[in-house]
């Protein structure tokens, strides 16, 4: 049996400051790559030192949640391989894409505004497919087709 997707990091956080400050799990996300990702969000009264259990947690990161209420966010992109759009957010001074873009959407519009959101429907760039260079975009053209 493993464990639940919230453990390890509850047990990382817990093992770091002795609080399991534990606010709930966002929708699975299903990589291009077949990785499945439990976003689990935690809540910090204040800036923490993150310290990931690398066997357990891929990463870790302290993200200005301000960023993500931009009002040009998410910025959705057209690629000629999906008819999905590429979603792309900010965060700290760049745009990122799915999956983390994705994720920190559903974040944005669930957990700050009590909207109902998926994302599933997001695609990833064609360099995050197993082909070019991990987190290169790929050919992404903004299209301005796309609706939120």
């Amino acid at each position: 049996m493993g464990h639940f997707a919230v453990d390890p990091p509850r047990r990382s956080q817990t093992q770091s400051n002795g609080e399991t400050p534990f606010l709930g799990v966002l929708d699975d996300y299903l990589t291009r790559l077949g990785d499945l990702i439990t976003p689990v969000v935690v809540w910090c009264p204040q800036v923490a030192v993150l310290v990931a259990n690398r066997e357990e947690v891929a990463a870790a990161h302290v993200v200005p949640v301000v960023e993500l209420d931009d009002p040009e966010a998410p910025r959705l992109l057209g690629i000629p391989e999906s008819d999905r759009p590429v979603i792309q957010m900010p965060v700290m001074g760049r745009w990122i894409h799915a999956p983390t873009a994705a994720v920190l959407y559903h974040l944005r519009e669930a957990g700050f505004h009590g909207r109902s959101t998926r994302v599933c429907g997001y695609e990833e760039p064609v360099g995050a497919w197993g082909r070019g260079v991990p987190g290169s975009a790929g050919a992404v053209k903004e299209t301005g087709s796309y609706k939120r």
